[in-house]
């Protein structure tokens, strides 16, 4: 007997409590102290899951942290296998393919009794595409965070290099050197940005719901898989808890900048921090927070302090959360967190990108923001005055209760509660 034909997962409905059961797969581990924006995304997912359903696990290891020759030749056959069928795998997919036959997945689902099977990102697609093929009936949902195709497209149109985001922790230094050489970075970002375009679409055939949380990301993907599939795509963007309930920034005391450049956008942001600096020489000091691998210069004014694991002992009284941004895609969590601690945050129009909300004058040019810190109080008023009105949209689509009750209707499969709802959760209407 198969394990499809011992039970049939998603056929039995609610469990006895009136609570869904959902198996995450899962590419990383949540940590019980996120440090970058997609830990705490998905350390918010957990928590929005577990409000009204049971939860369980099943974890992936890519091959950069369980690297073995067997395992490294069958990832270059799964890599030669997709040339051959003309449908070309992402490296990003290739790393957690592990050559099994997915008999370790399907068991898991038939022992948790799933009735939906929750995919965290693109890199999950050959598990997802073999469970649809097992449990045609189950359903799958695929957490895409930001298109990822978009991603690498943009690294290879602005010639920066290859970001490994947390893969970077466990790869070879000698790796990481020879993938900053500019004619294999090029070739790399080309080849993923094409092939995971495919993936990506291939995704959202195979599941029954896929979600982005940029309104940006959701246009750009639903005009490339075309409406049918688009009408399986959703925009959920990270909950925000709001322990301030007001504006703390009446002055500037102190300019703030929270991210580790682990993070290619976080590395972009900082340097081009610390060259304002050196240049304009703020008199207001400038405070970085996060766990650096890179070293800087001593720059006059500016403070590395490490990561902080309370985000209310970092945004106080009169502080302004800098976070210009040079990568387009997803949502830049940072923001929301300086709005939920009642900071203004400044920046430019990719920091706003996809949030759905207008940032006034919030939104500036990098030569503005240079005249900005150099003499930052002739603007208090009219920041605030935009932080307001952009914090009461924030709260209003990302409120852990609107953002919660979004998750529901998803695994759910319900769309009686979507007419209207574009702003936050449904698919197209």
């Amino acid at each position: 007997m198969s394990i499809g034909d011992q039970r049939k997962p998603g056929s039995g409905g609610y469990s006895a409590s009136g609570r869904l059961r959902i198996l995450l797969v899962l590419t990383r581990e949540i940590p019980s102290a996120p440090n970058t924006g997609r830990e705490r995304t998905l350390s918010f997912i957990r928590r929005s899951l577990a409000a009204k359903n049971d939860i369980s696990y099943f974890q992936l290891v890519s091959l950069a942290h369980k690297p073995r020759i067997a395992r490294i030749f069958k990832v270059l056959l799964r890599l030669l296998r997709g040339m051959v069928k003309k449908r070309p795998c992402p490296l990003q997919v290739a790393l957690f393919f592990d050559g099994s036959d997915f008999s370790s997945l399907f068991r898991a689902i038939v022992d948790s009794h799933a009735d939906v099977v929750y995919f965290d990102s693109v890199r999950t697609l050959d598990w997802l595409v073999a469970t649809r093929d097992q449990f045609p009936k189950l359903r799958l949902i695929c957490d895409f965070d930001d298109l990822m195709s978009h991603r690498f497209a943009t690294l290879l149109q602005r010639q920066l290099p290859i970001s490994l985001g947390y893969l970077g922790s466990v790869t070879p230094r000698w790796l990481q050197g020879f993938l900053k050489r500019g004619f294999v970075t090029r070739k790399i970002l080309m080849y993923e940005a094409r092939s995971l375009q495919q993936a990506e679409r291939i995704a959202v055939a195979a599941a029954d719901a896929v979600s982005v949380v940029s309104t940006a990301d959701i246009d750009r993907l639903r005009a490339d898989v075309g409406p049918e599939l688009g009408a399986k795509t959703w925009v959920i963007p990270p909950g925000v808890s709001f322990p301030n309930s007001s504006l703390r920034t009446r002055s500037c005391r102190e300019f703030v900048f929270v991210g580790g450049d682990t993070l290619l956008q976080n590395r972009l942001t900082i340097e081009y921090l610390l060259r304002l600096w050196s240049i304009a020489s703020p008199a207001t000091p400038l405070r970085i927070i996060g766990r650096m691998v890179n070293s800087y210069p001593p720059c006059e004014g500016v403070t590395f302090a490490g990561f902080v694991d309370d985000l209310g002992e970092v945004y106080g009284d009169d502080v302004i959360a800098l976070c210009p941004s040079f990568i387009e895609g997803g949502i830049k969590t940072k923001v929301l967190e300086a709005l939920g601690q009642g900071v203004i945050p400044v920046g430019n129009a990719l920091t706003f990108e996809g949030m759905g909300c207008d940032p006034g004058c919030l939104a500036m040019t990098n030569q503005d923001i240079g005249i900005f810190v150099s003499d930052p109080l002739p603007h208090i008023k009219q920041l605030r005055d935009a932080a307001a009105l952009l914090r009461e949209c924030v709260y209003m689509r990302y409120s852990f209760d609107a953002v919660i009750e979004a998750w529901s209707r998803v695994v759910s499969g319900s769309r009686s509660a979507i007419a209207g709802a574009e702003s936050i959760g449904g698919p197209p209407s």
